[in-house]
């Protein structure tokens, strides 16, 4: 009877007793990653991209060519979240030229973009540009090319992750008349580019 009281005890005490677990708190969460800078380009980083170019010349550009169409290699090397270094070289060939005249350029430019506000960035190159006119009146043929300096300067925006348009002024240098004199070259260039290739 004794024995069965202890019993009895010993169960209650128990049962009083709270358990404690080894360690039931759970472990911390790891840090939330870094957020990825505007774009989702990093430092460092590298695209490769294509872009298809319309010119819209005027003043005396204008008399010279009605429209010019043509395809811009691109490479960029990303500095850092707002500064992108570009590399683009193309061909620009123009349509509405004089009757026997055909113009081309070939714009070899570097330049950079830098990020105003999502999606949105600001963008200007410079570099060489060489214009070559051909002629062929009256069974007479010739051509020419000058390498000339040039620039542009505008603005663009990111329409997709790989996708982005650009709208600024172009002054792709003069072209040499016969009489002597030179044209001033200066329209409207606008883009639109697609990234191939981000390593």
């Amino acid at each position: 009877m004794i024995r069965v009281k202890y019993l009895v005890l010993g169960a209650m005490l128990l049962a009083a007793t709270p358990v404690f677990a080894q360690d039931a708190t759970p472990p911390a969460a790891p840090p939330p990653a870094a957020a990825a800078p505007a774009g989702g380009q990093v430092a460092g980083q590298k695209i490769v991209g294509v872009d298809v170019v319309g010119v819209l010349p005027l003043g005396d550009y204008s008399d010279a060519s009605s429209f010019a169409i043509g395809a811009m290699a691109r490479g960029e090397y990303v500095v850092n979240d707002k500064l992108t270094a570009t590399l683009r070289i193309g061909y620009l060939y123009h349509l509405g030229t004089p009757d026997g005249e055909s113009l081309y350029i070939i714009p070899i430019h570097v330049g950079a973009t830098y990020t105003l506000a999502p999606k949105i960035f600001a963008w200007a190159e410079l570099g060489l540009d060489i214009i070559g006119v051909s002629v062929d009146i009256g069974g007479v043929s010739g051509s020419t090319s000058d390498n000339k300096f040039g620039f542009a300067v505008g603005a663009g925006y990111e329409v997709a992750p790989k996708i982005k348009v650009r709208v600024g002024f172009y002054m792709p240098g003069s072209e040499d008349n016969a009489d002597g004199s030179s044209t001033t070259l200066y329209g409207i260039i606008g883009s639109v580019g697609y990234d191939f290739a981000a390593f």
